[in-house]
């Protein structure tokens, strides 16, 4: 009798993304020592150690901050019965931003301070929860709306009319619907 092994899940680190990790920091780290040269030439090295020390005590003291408001938001979404899938990813753009300013360097600083700006963590917020499961994404983000149109076409003309209603997912991933149900 021979034992399957265990099929290794999709997260796993493969060789390919292992590469691409290593590909991505060599080139921040190339991006970073020319972005210090340029703004060392412009304002001095002595100037320029002291901006990016300063950056990085403003960034733990902002990834502290953030991270005690993120779970304050996360404890009052909780306590008033919303989901807290808005709340969260919106801390955790924070968080990211914070650390990207913490992490010494001017490029990541950059970065971080972008992702702390609101519009910014609003537009990634967004994005998270339109690439958030489906089936998830209820939980996390609330009854999505969707436009419903009325008719039997299967490809409305502009003239339907549309309503939007809230609803949620009931079909989970164990009540699979079976590919010929009338067979």
């Amino acid at each position: 009798m021979r034992v399957r092994e265990p099929a290794i899940p999709s997260t796993a680190w493969t060789g390919t993304s292992v590469l691409t990790a290593a590909a991505t920091l060599v080139v921040l780290v190339i991006v970073e020592v020319a972005v210090f040269v340029q703004v060392a030439r412009t304002i001095g090295g002595a100037w320029a150690v002291l901006l990016l020390i300063a950056g990085s005590l403003a960034g733990v003291l902002l990834s502290r901050l953030e991270i005690l408001r993120g779970w304050r938001r996360l404890r009052v979404a909780t306590d008033e019965g919303r989901p807290p899938g808005a709340d969260a990813s919106t801390s955790m753009v924070g968080v990211v931003g914070a650390l990207l300013l913490a992490a010494p360097g001017f490029f990541t600083a950059a970065l971080g301070l972008v992702l702390l700006l609101p519009p910014s963590r609003q537009l990634i917020r967004r994005a998270v929860e339109r690439a958030a499961d489906p089936e998830d994404a209820a939980d996390l983000f609330g009854p999505r709306r969707v436009r419903v149109r009325a008719g039997e076409s299967r490809y409305p003309t502009p003239s339907a009319q549309i309503a939007e209603i809230e609803g949620e997912i009931v079909r989970r991933r164990h009540d699979r619907v079976p590919a010929n149900p009338g067979v």
